[in-house]
């Protein structure tokens, strides 16, 4: 593995996974439509729109807890200091939760099987791409807080 010890990433790649499987579960849908097994129905694009508004949510949640404690929103910049309230009491990566019901929360309000693929694709993605790497920078920058933290808190919800 690389060394994600100074900063955890380059590029910052979650935001590039989450509109990539966006825009690959549109374009998917377009060329190889896929129908839902029983139909959109009108309450599945309010399930939808909810989802996209509760990850609105917890994304400004998470930045507002980032600038409270001084540290960076940015996945490819060093880590200043460790959130732990806020939405991360919950999960240690809540704005990631948070892009998983963006892409959800769109494919169920538009009736798209393919970006219902894609989310599931993007949870992984977004683990090797992002998480291991940041867990690496964050366990070499907190030690032991770090190590406590991830005994409480579990990596997704």
């Amino acid at each position: 593995m690389a060394d994600f010890k100074e900063k955890p990433n380059s590029i910052p790649w979650p935001p590039i996974i989450t509109l990539a499987a966006i825009a690959v579960g549109w374009i998917a849908q377009r060329i190889v439509p896929l129908d839902w097994i029983y139909g959109i129905s009108q309450s599945i694009w309010y399930v939808g729109v909810l989802m996209v508004l509760a990850a609105l949510g917890i994304v400004g949640w998470a930045f507002v807890t980032f600038k409270n404690i001084n540290t960076t929103i940015m996945p490819n910049k060093a880590a200043s200091h460790l959130a732990t309230d806020g939405p991360f009491r919950w999960s240690r990566n809540p704005i990631y939760v948070a892009d998983i019901m963006v892409i959800s929360g769109i494919a169920l309000a538009s009736g798209n099987v393919w970006m219902l693929i894609t989310a599931a694709i993007a949870v992984f993605v977004l683990e090797e791409f992002a998480i291991k790497r940041e867990e690496v920078h964050l366990q070499t920058k907190f030690g032991a807080e770090w190590t406590d933290y991830t005994k409480r808190v579990r990596r997704w919800i």
